[in-house]
């Protein structure tokens, strides 16, 4: 079984994290009954969503308020 542990405190790069999120990706295009299987050996339980929530539009204002502070202070 491969371990999708991550280190949700750290704030540099880290291989873990960086190869979870590697296999979270790729496992993404897989079935639903693929991803199932995998999330449930890692301990995982929950309802799989199909269809997205919509998004309220004053939370679609925050993120692009903060989106765009975060692109001044890194210069992109």
């Amino acid at each position: 079984m491969i371990n999708l542990s991550i280190e949700p405190n750290n704030t540099q790069f880290s291989i873990k994290n960086a190869y979870a999120l590697a296999l979270a990706s790729r496992l993404a295009y897989k079935s639903e009954e693929t991803i199932r299987n995998k999330l449930q050996e890692q301990g995982f339980n929950g309802e799989f969503i199909n269809e997205p929530a919509p998004i309220p539009s004053s939370l679609l204002l925050i993120m692009a308020l903060l989106l765009s502070s975060l692109f001044a202070v890194l210069k992109i």
